[in-house]
This record gives structure tokens, sequence and C-alpha cells, in this order.
């Protein structure tokens, strides 16, 4: 096909999002709805459904997207220029979040075995949640036009209600003629669980902000393990959990314990404040981006420990001696050793480091208190208010008061 590369790299781009995409024949059997995990642990009824049976009217140059019986969402598009007539599917995907309740109303309407709620609870939160579905669908267009040939090309249908129940390749009924592994099945849910969490902690280790956050694109109500009947409680448990968790990980990322405690120590607070559910994937999202943060800002596992302890007692007390003469002392090092080992590590003298974070602490202060320019200055340790101006302009082009008047 022409657009072989274009496919490829669409796919791709989709993955990042936890999207599955899927090409088949429209002539073969069809059951989209099902992961492995989930499929192995119940019996799905109708899985001879063929994908024309489904969808006898679908047209090329043409975007579908439908909805599912357990409100799951997907696009659909016939590829061109292919040896026999073949699909394109992605999805599932979640438009809004899903609780607990909701779950238990679509498994009773699916005539599904309450004992089988777990099951059926890990799929849904494992569909990623995709809250801006403009975005992909941007995606997806920009992928249409290059097949067809422009954004006249193409046109863009929602399928109604009646493809639900028949996407929905299955009934969620339990298999009473198979012996089922409950506990077999429980654990592989645990061990996915647990391998979730470390690849997690291991972007956060590495400061890698941007994967993390793309891991935690399908996190969602549901994804909070059910320990007590308050589900709110559920919610600060595991976030107290992952605050735990996610210190280690930046100990691990080179992030000493002073940075750590003033970020852990804010959140095991707000954790304990959270007022309801709602938005607490967001709030996820926020802990994991503030310690991948963190890492990328203030590692120092790539210094050596003179440099490290250098840094570490700067950025500890900005009102502390922090001289050549001092800092070489606390180190049991001479000054030359010092200053030529810092700069070749940093990039920059130890004066010169020091400068930058007084002036970076000047405008945190100056934007987030009303103090006089001299308090600030005497907070950033400099105790001449003439010298500190004529630092912070040189480093920021403008004076304090003007920089205060500009915010």
């Amino acid at each position: 096909m022409s657009y072989d590369a274009e496919l490829i790299f669409l796919r791709d781009i989709l993955s990042k999002y936890h999207l599955k995409t899927s090409v088949f024949s429209t002539e073969g059997n069809i059951n989209l709805s099902v992961n492995a995990i989930l499929g192995n642990f119940l019996k799905f009824n109708n899985v001879s459904l063929r994908f024309d049976d489904i969808f006898p009217d679908i047209k090329e140059n043409t975007i579908y997207k439908f909805t599912d019986a357990l409100s799951c969402s997907y696009y659909l598009l016939l590829l061109p220029d292919t040896a026999q007539r073949t699909a394109l599917v992605i999805g599932p995907y979640l438009k809004t979040d899903i609780s607990h309740r909701q779950i238990m109303e679509k498994a009773e309407s699916l005539n599904l075995d309450p004992k089988d709620i777990k099951a059926l609870e890990y799929y849904l939160g494992n569909v990623p949640l995709v809250t801006d579905e403009n975005h992909i669908f941007a995606i997806i267009g920009t992928f249409a036009e290059k097949i067809w040939g422009g954004s006249e090309a193409y046109t863009v249908t929602d399928i109604g209600g009646e493809h639900q129940q028949a996407f929905t390749s299955f009934n969620l009924k339990a298999d009473s003629d198979t012996e089922r592994d409950v506990a077999a099945f429980n654990m592989r849910l645990m061990e996915q669980r647990y391998s979730y969490e470390n690849e997690l902690m291991r972007a956060v280790s590495q400061g890698l902000t941007h994967k993390a956050e793309l891991l935690l694109t399908n996190f969602s109500e549901i994804s909070f393990e059910k320990r007590t009947a308050d589900q709110l409680r559920n919610i600060k448990n595991y976030c107290i959990i992952m605050n735990t968790l996610l210190r280690k990980a930046a100990e691990n990322g080179g992030v000493h314990p002073i940075y750590i405690d003033n970020v852990s120590s804010s959140y095991a607070k707000r954790i304990e404040e959270l007022p309801s559910v709602e938005r607490t994937g967001e709030f996820m999202v926020e802990i994991f981006r503030a310690y991948s943060n963190l890492v990328k800002n203030h590692s120092i596992s790539k210094y050596s420990p003179a440099v490290q302890k250098t840094i570490v007692t700067v950025d500890a007390d900005l009102t502390a001696d922090l001289s050549l003469k001092a800092m070489s002392e606390l180190n049991n090092v001479s000054a030359g050793y010092l200053s030529s080992i810092f700069k070749k590590e940093t990039g920059q003298t130890l004066t010169e480091f020091v400068n930058r974070r007084r002036v970076k602490m000047a405008k945190k202060l100056l934007k987030t208190t009303n103090l006089q320019i001299q308090t600030i200055a005497q907070h950033c340790g400099i105790l001449d208010v003439q010298y500190f101006t004529k630092l912070f302009k040189k480093y920021e082009g403008k004076t304090p008061k003007v920089y205060r008047s500009s915010l």
C-alpha cells in the first residue's frame, strides 16, 4: 500500500495514548472488546460474528464513530488499495470516567454474574480515558487526508445505538461448562497492576515526565483497588501508597531528601484534604508530574560527591556562607580543586551557580509575597540591597521593583 509508512506512524502515535488499533478483513470474525485475560476467564457468545454482519453498509472514504454496550468508543474506516476489503478499527476508549456503581449497573444489564464483575472492572479499568477526543480525531483526520486525498475527500458519520449490542460481541455470561481458576485470574490481575506501577516508577526515577503522563492516560476512578466500602477512602489510601513509592523513585533518581521532603509533605496534606472522587485522575497525574520534574530538575546523581554536597548545601540555605572557601572546607578539599570540578561538572562557576539560585528565589518571593525588596534580599543571603538590585538586573534585565510591577 502506498501509505504503509503513514499507517505505521498512525498506529505508533495512538499506541502512546494506549489506543489499540486493529486491521483485519471485513469477511473475518470480530471480537474487539475482549482482551486476552478477560477472554480466557469468561465465555463470550457470538464469537463467530462476522464484521460484515455488524456493519453491512459501511462505505469507503468515511470515518465512522460508534459506541458499544459497555460505553466504549471506537473509530472505524475502510482502507483503500487492499487486496481484500480491509478495515481499521481504533479503540476501545472511554470518553468519561466510569465508576464502580456504573459498572455494576452495566453488568446487570448484560446479565453478568455478580461474582464476575471484577473481570469487567479490570477490563474497563484498562480502557484508556480520552478526555480530549478532538486531539485524537485530528490525528486520525490527518491520516484520512493522506489516504483519500484531502479534507474534502471524506466524511464523518456517527453510527447509531442499533449496533451497540451487536458490536459488544458477548453477553458476558460465565462459562458454566468450564471450571474457572478465579485465584489464577486474580493473580494475573495483580501481576499486571504491579508491572504497570513499576513502569511508572521507572519513568519517574528517570525524570521522564512525558512518559509518566502517557502511562497515566488510562487512569480512572476504577483503577484504584477497592479495599473498603468508602471509595473516597480507597482513593486516599492509594494516593498515600503512591506518594510513598514516588518518594523512593525520586530518591533512586538521584534527588536528595531535602528536595523530596517538601513535595512529599505537601501532597500528604493535600491527599487527606481531597473532598471527593471527582478529578482524582487529574490529581494523580499532578503528583506524578511533580515527582518527575523533581528528578529532572534536582537529580544530582551525575555529579561527584563533593559537587553533590555543595549543591545540596546551597539549596538548603541561601543565607549561609556559600563562598568557595567555605564550601571547600566543608568538603575537605582545596578551593582550587572544588572550583575546577564544579565548573567542569555543572558548566558554571560556584559563584555563578549561587547567584542564579539567589535570583531564582528572589523571583519566587517577588511573585508570591508582599515583602520589601530589602527583606527579600536578606532572605536570598544578600545584605546589601544595592548589590542585590544590580545582581538581579544582571540576570533578569530589570530591577526587582520593575520585575514585580510587571507581574
